[in-house]
């Protein structure tokens, strides 16, 4: 069983599902469920932060529906390997 986690390359921060997504320690998943794989007909990823200000430079107009919420581009994720 391989175990893995969804990186968000241009923070270093991992993917998490709940109220606020990207994380220092992310959720480590062991199978093909991931929001990579949830989105697979879209380009695009809805993210919620928790300091847009920062966002806003990285991803300038991607801001929808409130401060929060972010369509970021699926490159900028990348699956990352656990070794145990």
């Amino acid at each position: 069983m391989e175990f893995y986690r969804i990186k968000h390359k241009p923070t270093g921060l991992y993917y998490k599902p709940g109220k606020h997504n990207l994380s220092k320690k992310g959720k480590v998943y062991t199978g093909g469920g991931n929001i990579l794989t949830l989105y697979k007909d879209s380009d695009t990823i809805p993210v919620a932060v928790k300091e847009p200000g920062y966002y806003d430079q990285l991803y300038p107009g991607l801001r929808v529906r409130n401060t929060e919420l972010y369509y970021m581009p699926k490159t900028d994720f990348v699956i990352e390997p656990i070794n145990v």
